[in-house]
């Protein structure tokens, strides 16, 4: 494994972290840096997105709860 692939592996991984912690701005940025890194780093991709339906339902469920 390159440096280069430690490191985009280190940003998925911080971002998958503050995800669970759910630090979602936090994980965000993370995701946004590992794709900064290689934009084809399709696990990024997939976790960004993941990240953004999970906040929308969070958001959804807050609106549907008031």
């Amino acid at each position: 494994m390159t440096l280069k692939e430690k490191i985009q592996a280190a940003w998925n991984n911080k971002g998958n972290v503050l995800n669970d912690l759910k630090k979602y701005e936090l994980a965000l940025e993370s995701y946004d840096k590992c794709i900064e890194i290689n934009p084809s780093n399709v696990d990024a991709w997939i976790n960004k997105g993941n990240l953004y339906s999970e906040i929308k339902l969070l958001d959804l469920s807050n609106v549907l709860s008031e």
